[in-house]
């Protein structure tokens, strides 16, 4: 949760239902807006954010985070990220004609060990999802020699 997530490219999304379905809106991101990713942002900030602004108690939305515990509003939802970011079809390549051409979607940076993921696709969204759904007490798979990635 340390982790910055830059959208350089991205200034919409799709807003979601109480049960995490997109509602077919577009809106558009205001630079207050916790959903701004345009600005590199810490994703626990981020995530400590978006349940203030879903009603959360401050204290408990930051106690979420500290303690990685599952993330729930006032009415026992899950919350956190789960939502499309609409593509600009404009980017700062200049390239207006080309649907095919490579858009930069996200920059996933860790300062601390400075490894660095760019994501570039030329579909029209990119998925940004913070694991709100998944079950706490199913274990998570270890990776090469033991390693635990979560």
């Amino acid at each position: 949760l340390d982790h910055t997530l830059h959208l350089p490219n991205c200034d919409s999304y799709t807003p979601v239902d109480v049960h995490s379905i997109p509602t077919r809106e577009v809106r558009h991101l205001s630079p207050e807006s916790v959903m701004d990713f345009r600005n590199p942002k810490v994703l626990s900030q981020a995530l400590c954010g978006f349940g203030i602004q879903k009603g959360v108690d401050p204290a408990v939305a930051q106690n979420h985070i500290e303690e990685r515990h599952p993330a729930v509003d006032g009415n026992g939802q899950p919350y956190g990220f789960d939502h499309n970011y609409v593509l600009r079809t404009n980017t700062n390549d200049g390239d207006t004609t080309n649907s095919k051409s490579l858009k930069v979607a996200g920059i996933v940076e860790h300062a601390d060990t400075h490894r660095r993921l760019v994501v570039s696709t030329n579909a029209p969204g990119v998925q940004i999802y913070t694991s709100n759904y998944l079950d706490e007490t199913v274990p998570i798979p270890h990776g090469k020699d033991g390693a635990v990635y979560a």
